[in-house]
């Protein structure tokens, strides 16, 4: 069966092979190139409702970038974004083992489709293009 030939259910089958960033955080340029490797990678991590524990060193290694670059962009994904009426990115939540030492953070994608789809959706217009 040629890709064309799938049904959207077989598609989604291939989602584990891709992540999809909204179109917000190009159009409003929200983050720094570091910033943006670090969401990508939680985004192809967790997807759009998952969440990753991946420790900070090894998203340091995997994104190429040192680990204090990794915890800045970490901060920033965190933070409310007025362009996204208050949301962050992502929401982190700290884990300590049972012998008091740190453990790896829990983060979690916020969910930021729908401001996605109404500041595109105005964009368009004000660009005079088909909604």
């Amino acid at each position: 069966m040629s890709r064309n030939q799938q049904k959207p259910s077989e598609r989604r089958s291939l989602d584990h092979y891709r992540y999809e960033v909204p179109n917000i955080i190009d159009e409003l340029k929200l983050l720094n190139p570091n910033e943006y490797r670090i969401y990508c990678k939680y985004k192809q991590l967790a997807g759009d409702t998952g969440i990753s524990m991946k420790s900070d060193s090894a998203l340091a290694r995997e994104c190429g970038m040192g680990i204090k670059k990794v915890a800045s962009a970490k901060e920033t994904l965190s933070s409310s974004f007025s362009e996204l009426g208050g949301l962050p990115l992502i929401y982190i939540t700290k884990r300590m083992l049972s012998n008091g030492k740190r453990d790896s953070d829990l983060v979690a994608m916020a969910d930021i489709w729908m401001e996605n789809m109404a500041y595109m959706t105005r964009m368009r217009k004000r660009r005079g293009l088909a909604i």
